[in-house]
């Protein structure tokens, strides 16, 4: 008996609810970017590595993911867990396992995909897709250059133009909350209106907060600490303790090895970055481009999050968002499928003779298709127009012979013959 509820395909089978299909054009483009990213890391000295779609809910806590970002599911053991909203703690987690007896620093890289609940993914579907680096086991200002140029890098490698990186750190914004002496919602509350830049509404929580007035003046001055070098030395002069100044100075030599390396020119010093997962302890880094309307990558030092899960090594890292990435190197022809170069048209009886000469070209570096579907020669020019193929042949027991299908053939006669 037919189901007639399924009749109909446009009511029939669609993609999950917060999910999304890549198309082969798409997808193709997604890889090559990946591919990009990877040449780059690669060429640094990073090893991929790659973890679990589910992660323990207890492990995700511990590294500092509120619940509120898990799409969580129920083992078969009934222990809770939930899909990875982040790829950074499970890392932490492989770290200090698997690879505790490997010697710092552990350069690893990804290129996977997170999932977080709709109101937490920042754009209404479930996963996205990241690639990223984590530099674990050594805490020197040296280290986190090394991870702001290798992001420099990338950025560039994979097609993007204009970009800007905003640095900051963290300890710069908790050593002043820490002497204000709020409690932990009302620096939350700061903290939100600080990322948002938003001054109006900066001055109703501190206004609600009943601080004193030279506090509530140094926090709301917070936001005038973006721009060139010179922020440093405004933030010096607004520390008034030593986390902040601490803070502050490292900012500055972090800063100082990009100029050194001959990579500060798109570096932008950014003391209002102070959002985040729970787990940075120091530089904050987020990438910016023009036509973006958020951060495309973002990252920082966390030298506590390999230690909660019992290995206390110092680590930095930063990743893309490349469903981000994607659409802004979409007119990049060098990130486009390749074009089919040659689709080879036979008989049976010179099945074997077609598939000898197929696999000759492709081993010349040629994108061959087999005329798989018993069309007609008429049939196979029109799909091979359709689809941009560049030539036609016809494998028989006399040889090879062309077909004209109005598309450039001089380049593919070499190793035809079967």
């Amino acid at each position: 008996m037919i189901d007639e509820r399924m009749s109909a395909p446009s009511r029939a089978i669609r993609a999950a609810w917060g999910c999304a299909d890549r198309l082969p054009y798409a997808a193709g483009r997604l890889t090559r970017i990946e591919g990009r990213f990877r040449t780059v890391v690669e060429a640094w000295g990073y090893d991929e590595v790659s973890t679990s779609i589910v992660e323990r809910c207890d492990a995700m806590r511990a590294g500092g993911i509120d619940s509120d970002w898990f799409i969580q599911s129920l083992g078969p053991n009934g222990e809770m867990g939930a899909l990875r909203p982040d790829l950074t703690a499970p890392i932490a987690r492989l770290v200090a396992t698997r690879l505790r007896d490997a010697p710092n620093p552990l350069r690893l890289f990804y290129a996977d995909s997170v999932y977080r609940r709709p109101e937490r993914s920042g754009g209404g579907s479930i996963e996205t897709r990241q690639a990223g680096i984590e530099l674990i086991g050594c805490p020197s200002e040296i280290a986190d250059a090394e991870a702001v140029a290798a992001a420099i890098e990338a950025l560039a490698a994979v097609g993007l133009d204009g970009f800007q990186l905003h640095l900051g750190q963290i300890g710069f914004f908790e050593g002043l909350v820490e002497e204000a002496g709020l409690a932990v919602d009302e620096v939350r509350a700061i903290r939100e209106q600080i990322d948002r830049k938003d001054r109006d509404g900066l001055s109703r929580v501190l206004a609600a907060c009943n601080l004193p007035g030279a506090k509530a003046r140094q926090l709301d001055r917070m936001l005038t600490l973006i721009g060139g070098d010179e922020v440093i030395d405004r933030a010096l002069d607004l520390a008034d303790n030593d986390r902040s100044e601490a803070a502050a100075r490292n900012l500055k030599a972090i800063i100082e090895t990009l100029a050194a390396f001959g990579v500060a020119d798109n570096v932008v010093v950014d003391l209002t970055e102070v959002r985040g997962f729970g787990y940075y302890t120091g530089l904050m880094v987020e990438a910016y481009v023009p036509g973006a309307g958020a951060a495309i990558l973002r990252g920082g030092r966390y030298d506590d999050l390999v230690n909660r899960f019992g290995d206390p090594r110092p680590a930095v890292g930063w990743a893309f968002d490349l469903d981000r990435i994607l659409p802004l190197v979409a007119g990049d022809a060098d990130l486009a499928p390749p074009r089919t170069d040659l689709l080879v048209r036979f008989d049976t009886a010179n099945r074997g003779r077609a598939y000898r000469a197929a696999r000759r070209l492709r081993r010349r570096g040629r994108r061959v298709e087999l005329e798989v579907a018993r069309r007609t020669e008429a049939e196979s020019l029109a799909y091979a127009r359709q689809k941009g193929i560049r030539a036609v042949i016809e494998v028989g027991a006399n040889g090879v012979r062309r077909l004209p299908n109005r598309a450039p053939t001089g380049q593919v006669k070499e190793g035809c013959a079967a």
